[in-house]
């Protein structure tokens, strides 16, 4: 049985080891953490008995063939240089860190290397996972990526120059929905005698049911507005100062988070 590591286990390193036990894609005896914050994880053996607590990240390096780098992306360069001496020949890194890219991390640890942006909603068993990977990632490794990441979520295999922008469709739009939601649910509240937490059940139960149409049942969006928006009627009216203004914001939006980026991408490599 393969013993898969897991370096750190933050927000989202821990979404994705509780997702992949829950969907049995990883059993625990297979599962190897080490992370700098141990009080965090204290409960994950006792939840999930075999599971195996590192004393450091080079117990991992030494004792997995995969690893999962769940590290900030500042923190990616100090990790890799403590396990890169210690890999086992023939290691597979698989980085969940967003802003540091294949070569950055190939210089560092010469060895086959998968980016994997997962999202939060993977602990739903749903949304989308991306994956690239650098030339040494095989057809048989690239496989077991997929098989791997399948039953929580959907994978898409995208090119690295357009993995930022994917991860603003998949990884950062649960964050942005979710801050969507709570400022319609503010403006209906405050326009009317419907208190706050009503508004914003009604918009939660509503982006659920529309979700449901428009990804289970395959209804395309334009159909949907159709349906909803006659011509001339109340809606329309709505629909028209959405097209109107809305692509303005999200322009500011994709903007400001294409700036952080580029910062934290020359935190990571200054050259």
């Amino acid at each position: 049985m393969q013993a898969i590591g897991f370096i750190g286990c933050g927000r989202i390193g821990r979404v994705l080891v509780e997702a992949l036990l829950g969907a049995r894609a990883l059993r625990p005896a297979q599962v190897v953490v080490s992370t700098r914050t141990p009080e965090r994880v204290h409960d994950l053996p006792l939840r999930h008995h075999g599971l195996r607590l590192a004393a450091g990240n080079a117990e991992v390096a030494r004792d997995c063939d995969r690893i999962f780098l769940a590290v900030g992306p500042v923190q990616v360069p100090e990790v890799l240089a403590e396990v890169a001496p210690v890999l086992r020949p023939g290691a597979h890194l698989v980085s969940l860190a967003a802003c540091v890219s294949l070569e950055v991390i190939t210089r560092a640890a010469p060895v086959k290397v998968t980016r994997v942006i997962p999202s939060v909603t993977a602990s739903a068993r749903s949304g989308v996972s991306l994956v690239c990977h650098n030339a040494l990632v095989g057809a048989d490794d690239a496989r077991y990526i997929d098989r791997l990441l399948a039953p929580v979520s959907e994978v898409m295999v995208v090119d690295e120059a357009d993995l930022d922008a994917a991860t603003t469709l998949t990884s950062s739009a649960p964050a942005f929905v979710a801050a969507a939601c709570q400022e319609v649910a503010r403006a209906v509240a405050a326009a009317s005698g419907i208190p706050p937490a009503r508004a914003e059940r009604m918009v939660l139960a509503t982006l659920w049911g529309t979700a449901r149409l428009l990804w289970e049942q395959e209804v395309p969006p334009d159909e949907l507005i159709d349906r909803v928006a006659t011509r001339g009627g109340i809606t329309e009216e709505g629909i028209h100062v959405l097209r109107r203004d809305l692509p303005a914001v999200l322009d500011a939006v994709l903007a400001a988070t294409s700036a952080k980026t580029a910062l934290v991408e020359q935190a990571v490599d200054p050259a």
